[in-house]
């Protein structure tokens, strides 16, 4: 849940972004069983958004809070 610019600027591999406020409108699956693992810039997004597909019936998000935790290789696009 990164604006278009962080993304850009390095994403973890195989990751989906969607921005922080249009997740409501752009889930991404309609499948409400799929594990979903969300991170942002510095984590307080992803917190939020974690609670947001929680409330919408997703139930197995997790919250891997800020992208600087990844310690592989981020992808620049």
């Amino acid at each position: 849940v990164r604006t278009t610019r962080e993304y850009r600027s390095g994403a973890i591999p195989t990751a989906i972004n969607i921005a922080y406020d249009l997740l409501e409108n752009n889930l991404p699956t309609e499948d409400r069983t799929q594990k979903i693992i969300v991170y942002c810039r510095s984590g307080r997004r992803s917190s939020i958004a974690r609670r947001t597909l929680e409330k919408l019936g997703f139930d197995q998000v997790y919250d891997f809070g800020a992208v600087r935790n990844w310690q592989g290789e981020l992808l620049v696009r």
